[in-house]
């Protein structure tokens, strides 16, 4: 059982959904520390063949836990990116099917951040094939305990999982002998491309690396897997 940990983000960058289509149970850390200058609120769209950022704004975002961050309803920021929207993938293949499904999330008006951008990614998740809806869990419902990597561990224990998959980055603060202690193994990701990106993006001269997922669905929409993962690398859907 493959277990993965991450704080939820506004429509992630393909690399999120590598860690989906990799994992077994994907549990959204939603009950630590808002990082106002992160990811929890916003990404980046390639736009005039520059990343820029597309935000959704949060009232009071000093000293709150990512789960109680609130979105500001303000009219003029939700027409604003419902025009750039349509500015960004009007002209794409699958622009459409895009813009519907964010105008979707926004037309929800949740009260919460958490609220928009943790079903967000499911959706997108499962309709790329990625996972299944009962895969998915939030920590803030877990009770977890302990202190920085005792809590994943204590989420890891209480999925039962014997494998924890994380990116890269966690090296410089994770400790491995925690986990090892119990008996569950460190995986680390690399987020490289699979094989049959290489062709698709050098055809879609548009797209970039480290850009939102909304790029890659507006390209190429069910069939943006080919940017994620390799075919057999999916786990979240009944694959052994």
């Amino acid at each position: 059982m493959r277990c993965v940990i991450l704080q939820p983000s506004f429509v992630p960058w393909r690399g999120v959904f590598r860690l989906i289509a990799k994992a077994d149970r994907f549990v959204f850390y939603d009950d630590v520390q808002y990082d106002k200058h992160g990811w929890r609120n916003r990404n980046r769209v390639l736009e005039n063949a520059e990343l820029k950022w597309l935000t959704i704004p949060v009232l009071g975002s000093t000293g709150i836990l990512l789960r109680d961050a609130k979105i500001d309803w303000s009219d003029w920021w939700v027409r604003k990116m419902e025009r750039r929207l349509r500015s960004l993938y009007g002209a794409t293949e699958y622009g459409e099917s895009t813009i519907e499904l964010m105008c979707r999330a926004l037309a929800a008006r949740p009260d919460r951040l958490v609220d928009l951008t943790i079903p967000l990614t499911i959706e997108i998740a499962t309709t790329l094939g990625l996972g299944s809806s009962d895969m998915f869990e939030v920590s803030s419902t877990m009770r977890v305990e302990g202190e920085r990597t005792g809590r994943l561990v204590d989420i890891c224990a209480k999925v039962e999982a014997t494998e924890y998959l994380s990116g890269p980055s966690a090296k410089s603060y994770l400790n491995e002998s925690e986990f090892e202690h119990v008996g569950i193994k460190v995986i680390w990701e690399d987020y490289g491309f699979p094989s049959e990106a290489a062709p698709a993006i050098a055809h879609q001269k548009h797209l970039d690396e480290a850009s939102s997922i909304l790029d890659f669905l507006a390209a190429s929409w069910s069939d943006a897997t080919k940017y994620i993962c390799e075919p057999d690398e999916i786990r979240g859907v009944g694959a052994p």
